[in-house]
């Protein structure tokens, strides 16, 4: 990965693997932003409609800084991919609040704010990682409207006094904006973050959503998703005790894994008749999980999982019995 170097900018490197892709660096009075072949590019500018600038970027043609509603910086993805960021709130003005919100009591101090025009169906995933956060931070997103706080998707805000360790995973469809804002719990947390977001399907092996929990055992997460209706063309399943083939459905699949931990447990809230299991291999159904990989309750959307923590990923499936109709989940991931 490469970065480039500016005092007080964002600092915005397409980050996915591969040294080899051609970089292009594209300055911006004071944006920087590092395009490779994965497709995923930022610009200046949030767009038109909802709360966002004009096209130009920020107030009277500036480039968007971050510093609020109609400065919102755009995350841009032509096809799906994942962008790094490096940025600092510690001039920034503090005006947003996330509003009521399950998990978040308070986001006083300064805050930047990004914006997303989804061109087709996925999942938005972000993080602050806790290494790479110098304040006690919190972080929410809004669908619409940046400035309704009723309007919040999901908020985290990780056990008071921790730098980072915030996460954000959902699902969004073509044509929807997102704002995403990452926010200070007190006045005074502010300074340097590394905030990672990511765009991709979720609905195939080429597509994993990318969930890191970087935190200590104890601490908690909630993932929002949605399942579509039918048979899944792949024909994945899982080998669960009282069914050889369970869940054929279509599914959600993610890419966990936890270096702080020796376990991460999986609670499922679904409506719909669901299925969980996991594998090392998200193609190979022989690498499913030794003791416990495929977990099927008779209640609707009541399944818990365990899987191993460490820094290897487990590929875990949120799947759906082949008579159900399907529908929107949450996960509740924890730290043991």
């Amino acid at each position: 990965m490469r970065r480039w170097a500016r005092p007080r900018c964002l600092r915005v490197v397409e980050a996915l693997g591969a040294l080899a892709a051609a970089i292009t660096g594209l300055s911006a009075c004071g944006l920087v932003v590092g395009i490779e072949d994965i497709g995923v590019t930022a610009g200046a500018g949030s767009g038109s409609g909802g709360d966002g600038g004009d096209a130009d970027g920020g107030p009277g043609g500036a480039p968007p800084q971050g510093l609020g509603c109609d400065d919102a910086i755009p995350l841009v993805f032509v096809d799906f991919g994942t962008v790094e960021i490096d940025a600092d709130t510690t001039e920034a003005p503090g005006r947003i609040e996330s509003g009521p919100f399950t998990g978040c009591t308070s986001s006083s101090g300064p805050e930047h704010v990004y914006v997303f025009d989804a061109e087709q169906n996925g999942y938005l995933t972000a993080s602050l990682p806790a290494t790479a956060t110098s304040f006690d931070s919190v972080l929410y997103a809004r669908r619409t409207s940046c400035s309704n706080p009723d309007g919040v998707v999901l908020c985290h805000d990780q056990v008071a006094d921790t730098h980072g360790g915030e996460l954000l995973s959902f699902p969004v469809t073509a044509g929807e904006r997102i704002y995403l804002f990452v926010d200070g719990r007190a006045p005074e947390d502010r300074g340097p973050y590394h905030l990672t977001v990511s765009f991709f399907p979720g609905a195939s092996c080429a597509g994993l959503l990318p969930i890191v929990l970087g935190t200590a055992i104890g601490s908690s997460a909630r993932l929002l998703g949605a399942n579509k209706a039918g048979m899944d063309n792949d024909a994945k399943c899982g080998a669960c005790a009282t069914n050889a083939c369970a869940g054929q459905g279509r599914q959600t699949i993610y890419s966990i894994k936890a270096p702080l931990a020796k376990e991460i447990e999986v609670k499922l809230d679904a409506m719909f008749d669901a299925v969980l299991y996991a594998r090392t291999d998200c193609e190979n159904e022989m690498t499913q999980l030794a003791q416990e990989g495929c977990v099927d309750a008779p209640e609707k959307g009541n399944e818990v999982i365990r899987l191993p923590g460490g820094v290897t990923p487990t590929i875990l499936f949120v799947d759906t019995n082949a008579n159900s109709a399907a529908g929107p989940f949450s996960v509740l991931v924890t730290l043991k």
